[in-house]
């Protein structure tokens, strides 16, 4: 694969997933930081496992730790979990353009799944699953559709456990 394709590789589709996670993070660690002051608990290891536990707090860092981990691997289950990432996104906006009430919301969704198809289109591409990745085309189906999975549970988890 040529230099130039490496790098469009990380614009397009690594670089997007180490920004949304770096913000997640960061928002997550405000709130773990803003919780341990507003309930004045004491900061240890020991309160910081159940605050993971029994608040809603860093359960999206977590589910972010999934492509994160895919980013930095370059074999097929980076592939898999960068996908997954992917799918997670049209999944959970098609979720989300049933049940938002303005039009905007409408609207925004419906540029995130398209925007996230254009991923999904890169990812699939010759070029980024054979050559990088090294898939074999009947590989690429299951993968995909493993993908597809992970993001079915990761929006089970998220809409039945409120996040």
């Amino acid at each position: 694969m040529e230099q130039p394709n490496k790098i469009r590789l990380f614009a397009l589709i690594k670089l997007p997933i180490i920004i949304v996670a770096f913000f997640v993070m960061r928002d997550d660690y405000y709130d773990i930081v803003l919780y341990f002051k507003e309930f004045d608990v004491m900061q240890n290891f020991s309160n910081l496992v159940s605050l993971i536990f029994t608040t809603q707090i860093v359960r999206w860092s977590a589910i972010m730790l999934i492509p994160l981990i895919g980013v930095f691997i370059n074999k097929k289950v980076g592939w898999l979990f960068i996908l997954s990432f992917y799918y997670l996104w049209i999944i959970y906006f098609i979720y989300f353009l049933f049940v938002a009430y303005k039009a905007q919301g409408k609207i925004l969704s419906l540029g995130v799944i398209i925007v996230s198809l254009f991923f999904v289109a890169i990812l699939n591409s010759y070029e980024n699953s054979s050559a990088t990745y090294k898939i074999k085309k009947e590989e690429q189906i299951k993968l995909n559709i493993a993908a597809f999975l992970i993001a079915a549970i990761e929006v089970a988890l998220i809409t039945s456990l409120n996040f």
